[in-house]
């Protein structure tokens, strides 16, 4: 299972892992694209992008597969899944919609309904409300300041042609990388993935879309919690890039375990 990777000359990184004995095959397509890369008047595209990118699964679902979008602070995962004699349905989906569909205007004002009633569906818990509090009174109107998803005033006032923008800005082959776990037939998912993603548009292999804040903040959250009361401690911390991330990432981690056991004990 040795992985062999290789760079297209739009930037995107392929990644693949090939063992006969999986039945299936899994693609991963990951970019620098979540939600701490929104401007202020773009809070929510990230989210709301990956639900209409994914909003009409019907060809793929066909095959018995399954896929799975998933946003974060930092970036955007598309999870495809299938037997390995559909590995290529996968390739070919996920080029399509990650990068070529065209969006629908009529379809976004539905996933923006449904992403303000995700958000209202966690307001009465005490775990969610305090993860959503916290970091607003931390941060002080910067982007860590709102929800990941967004928060409601703020979707609300999101346009389409922002979400577009969103999507142009960072949805470049160069900040993506691909990767492929299973039993595929290594030679014909290198030749799909040329077929189906080498004629997107993007940047030379050599120059790569800088995406990271110059200075940005991470922050670390310690939770404990008992069937009846929550509590959250948050804290500005390093950037990604400075060298003590790693080191106060554990040293946050070895707390949490701390803060944890002992509450079990009392």
């Amino acid at each position: 299972m040795k992985p062999k990777s290789i760079y297209l000359t739009n930037g995107l990184k392929c990644i693949y892992i090939q063992n006969n004995n999986f039945l299936s095959t899994v693609v991963h397509l990951r970019g620098l694209c979540g939600s701490n890369y929104e401007n202020i008047t773009e809070v929510g595209a990230s989210h709301i992008l990956e639900h209409l990118i994914l909003s009409n699964l019907d060809d793929f679902t066909k095959t018995g597969g399954n896929v799975v979008g998933v946003t974060s602070r930092d970036d955007v995962l598309f999870m495809a899944k299938t037997l390995n004699k559909h590995v290529s349905t996968s390739l070919k989906f996920l080029a399509q919609h990650v990068f070529d569909t065209k969006l629908d205007s009529v379809n976004f004002d539905l996933q923006k309904n449904i992403s303000i009633n995700e958000i209202l569906r966690h307001q009465n818990n005490p775990e969610k409300m305090v993860s959503r509090l916290s970091p607003g009174l931390l941060f002080n109107n910067k982007r860590f300041s709102y929800l990941n998803t967004g928060n409601v005033t703020e979707i609300k006032k999101l346009t389409f042609a922002k979400v577009l923008g969103f999507r142009k800005r960072l949805y470049n082959p160069a900040n993506f990388v691909l990767v492929a776990c299973g039993g595929f037939n290594e030679q014909r998912v290198i030749r799909d993935v040329q077929k189906y993603f080498s004629d997107i548009e993007g940047v030379s292999n050599k120059k790569y879309i800088s995406t990271l804040p110059k200075k940005g903040w991470v922050y670390r959250n310690y939770l404990m919690a008992t069937s009846q009361t929550h509590m959250k401690i948050d804290f500005v911390g390093y950037t990604l890039e400075n060298s003590n991330f790693r080191v106060s990432q554990i040293l946050a981690q070895m707390i949490t375990s701390h803060l944890n056991q002992n509450l079990k004990q009392q």
